[in-house]
């Protein structure tokens, strides 16, 4: 629980810097800005705790408050009644979905994972070991966490023939 709050407290702070700066110069910074600030943020002792949560899943966060923005600026422009997006709730008891793409997650023996070096019992039909997972998604449903798993398929690359017709 105590990553959600985390998480929570990240996109609160990038969120309220967002309205002072839109306030300020009618511009936000963009994603890329933002997580190099958090970068710099997780060195001072106020904002360490940060750490607690592993760096992709802070970006992810960044990137949905980037893309909340996003659509509110393409929103006000047809609706001037349009709000950026709601700061979350930083309670214990609402926990929302923490996102690991790339990294941040091992399956050890059968039925252990590691999530952000949190150790978890799990129950699946499926054979990870032999899957290309891009991403977990961790959710609190019901008093049980819950992980998603998405896995990366393969594309399939179709190539054009080019035929030239001889005349």
């Amino acid at each position: 629980m105590e990553l959600s709050v985390i998480r929570d407290e990240i996109y609160n702070f990038f969120s309220d810097f967002q309205i002072k700066e839109y306030a300020d110069v009618k511009k936000v910074k963009s994603r890329f800005e933002l997580m190099k600030m958090t970068t710099e943020l997780k060195k001072k002792k106020k904002y360490q705790h940060w750490n607690k949560l592993n760096s992709k899943a802070t970006q992810r966060v960044i990137s949905e408050l980037d893309g909340g923005y996003k659509s509110f600026f393409n929103l006000i422009k047809k609706d001037p009644t349009a709000r950026p997006p709601k700061k979350r709730d930083e309670n214990l008891n609402h926990f929302h979905t923490i996102i690991f793409n790339q990294s941040g997650w091992s399956f050890k023996k059968e039925g252990e994972i590691i999530i952000n070096k949190i150790p978890f019992k799990y129950k699946s039909h499926l054979d990870v070991d032999k899957m290309n997972i891009r991403e977990l998604r961790l959710k609190f449903i019901n008093g049980k966490f819950l992980c998603d798993i998405c896995e990366e398929k393969e594309r399939e690359i179709i190539k054009e023939k080019k035929i030239q017709n001889k005349v």
